[in-house]
């Protein structure tokens, strides 16, 4: 019949007048969310900005800490690492020295009257990078030996007569180093100028 054609059906118009309004509200949501990325977008360029604008004052901080405030050349360290000066594994009173050496194949104490050595073990860990240093040089060149022992201080090995400034990595069971100073040319030192001289030891850090 003709006329049943013109019937209008109310619950399809009804329907689609809701589905129009949660269509709407669907794209409300969808614009609010795309503007509060782009928001977050923003705030991260400006948080890499702030970070290059500062670079180069955070390189002049890190020079502060540098043997007699040469500045250091960063590209020697590698990517990524931090160097904790903060953390200075040696300690600093002349208690904690004495004259003498270590035999660099046993790691026990020997006489030498133009050594100075670590009285105490000093912890490390294994498998990680460390630097030794002077804060202070006094005008004199020293070398630096390090002897690394595992948990239970047995020797592990020596390294060679090295400029401080010297960085190593721990064998993966070392748990313990020693230290022996002593100058280039050999000259008599001795366990108080380790006030004056300020050595450093610090671990390298990787993120």
């Amino acid at each position: 019949m003709p006329s049943q054609n013109k019937t209008p059906n109310i619950s399809l118009n009804q329907w689609l007048g809701n589905e129009y309004i949660k269509r709407k509200d669907f794209a409300e949501d969808n614009l609010k969310i795309d503007e509060a990325i782009h928001s977050q977008g923003q705030q991260i360029q400006q948080v890499n900005g702030s970070l290059e604008s500062h670079k180069d004052d955070l390189n002049s901080h890190i020079k502060i800490f540098t043997l007699d405030r040469i500045p250091v050349d960063l590209s020697s360290f590698p990517m990524g690492s931090i160097l904790a000066i903060k953390e200075n594994l040696f300690e600093t009173s002349s208690l904690d020295w004495e004259l003498g050496s270590l035999n660099t194949t046993t790691g026990l104490p020997t006489i030498d009257s133009n050594r100075i050595r670590t009285k105490v073990f000093h912890n490390i860990l294994p498998s990680k990078s460390y630097k030794i240093d002077f804060l202070q040089s006094r005008g004199l060149d020293f070398m630096v030996i390090v002897i690394e022992y595992d948990i239970e201080e047995n020797y592990l090995k020596s390294s060679d007569w090295q400029n401080t400034d010297y960085q190593f990595t721990s064998l993966n069971n070392t748990s313990k180093i020693k230290v022996i100073f002593r100058t280039v040319d050999d000259i008599d030192v001795f366990p108080e100028d380790i006030i004056s001289l300020q050595p450093i030891l610090f671990r390298i850090y990787e993120y």
